[in-house]
């Protein structure tokens, strides 16, 4: 039986790596097992979980420095099960920093195991010397945005665009997603999405719940929604708790979907959840706040005038972006509330975002299409 070594260090990775399983597995050239690093979506598609995701998610510059020898020595066990185990193909998903070392420090193997990359650093943003260096040692890289294949080939890495899997979900209602969780249908929903690591609820946390208070001051009767994960929900209820702001939590990742549809409108910490807003057509904005010395060098090295995938794929500045000094409670109120009760702005939005889904169309689910390209390489 082939064995397949799936390594996910984060919340986003665990939901790509939960849907490229089964695609895996329906595409195999025969029997197939699943082992690897990943978060709960993973094991429950099937994979023996060596190390939980949670366990390698650091998020920031200064953030990840006394996290390193923790993390180099994770990554050395890890180099020493993958050797040992010698699967047919080794699969990382997003985590860059990570799994590129890894991905490095296995290139002088014998016999050689194949490594795809799921999910593209962002050689467009910065560093961009990172794309002559994978096409060292990897046998190719799937990519969500349309942009970025031509980064990888100019280095003679095969690289495909799979798609982002926001632009695949599921439709969801929003009625029933509001008669489940009792909200009542006449008052407007109001999204709080506090990121998926604690670091990134203690620093933007109290600046989306004094939005939300503020906000309420002005429409009454405005619900409060928070999905978040199962990582972070203490944290979150106890920021919320802390302001006084009754709100509808949930961490149930299926139910993730249908709380979108239940929004008219949403405040998120920067992240792939604001593709995932746009992709459902929520009209929303992002703010984030990290470390001033990981803002002070991110800005040095940035090449990019924004944050948001959205506006960075469309080209124009769709979604406000508060970062740093402006994510602050009155500032996010004030630019969210236009969303809430100006319909010119709220359909500038949605209209913005059908041209993104248009740009990011795929003709197949893009776990099948990055699971077609990982079987492709490994006979290559």
């Amino acid at each position: 039986m082939q064995e397949v070594f799936l390594i996910a260090g984060e919340a986003s990775g665990d939901a790509l790596g939960a849907a490229l399983i089964p695609a895996l597995e329906a595409q195999a050239p025969g029997p197939v097992r699943f082992v690897g690093v990943g978060g709960p979506q993973m094991a429950a598609a099937g994979m023996e979980v060596l190390l939980r995701a949670e366990d390698l998610s650091v998020m920031g510059l200064l953030e990840i420095l006394p996290e390193i020898p923790r993390l180099w020595k994770i990554m050395k066990g890890l180099k020493g099960e993958i050797l040992r185990r010698r699967p047919a193909v080794l699969v990382t998903i997003d985590f860059p920093d990570f799994n590129i070392l890894l991905g490095a420090s296995l290139r002088k193997a014998k016999p050689r195991i194949p490594h795809i990359h799921y999910v593209a650093p962002t050689v467009w943003a910065w560093r961009p010397g990172r794309a002559r260096y994978i096409s060292r040692f990897l046998d190719g890289i799937a990519c969500l945005l349309p942009f970025e294949p031509p980064y990888f080939e100019e280095h003679g890495l095969p690289a495909t665009f799979v798609g982002h899997p926001a632009f695949s979900a599921p439709a969801a209602s929003g009625p029933a997603f509001r008669a489940a969780h009792t909200i009542p249908e006449g008052p407007q929903v109001l999204g709080l999405l506090f990121g998926s690591r604690s670091g990134e609820v203690r620093r933007c946390g109290r600046a989306l719940v004094e939005a939300a208070v503020f906000l309420r001051e002005q429409i009454s009767d405005l619900h409060i929604l928070a999905p978040t994960l199962p990582q972070v929900e203490y944290e979150v209820l106890s920021c919320l708790a802390e302001a006084g702001l009754d709100a509808t939590v949930t961490a149930d990742p299926a139910a993730r979907w249908g709380s979108f549809a239940a929004m008219d409108a949403a405040v998120a910490v920067s992240g792939t959840v604001g593709l995932e807003l746009a992709a459902a057509g929520v009209p929303h904005l992002v703010a984030y706040k990290a470390s001033p010395l990981t803002a002070f060098i991110a800005r040095r090295l940035a090449r990019v005038q924004h944050v948001h995938l959205a506006n960075l794929i469309l080209g124009r500045a769709v979604v406000p972006e508060l970062l740093q000094k402006d994510c602050e409670g009155e500032a996010i109120a004030k630019a969210a509330g236009p969303l809430l009760t100006d319909p010119a702005a709220r359909e500038a939005q949605k209209a913005a975002f059908a041209d993104l889904r248009r740009a990011c169309a795929v003709p197949d689910d893009p776990a099948a299409l990055a699971a077609r390209f990982v079987w492709e390489r490994v006979g290559a």
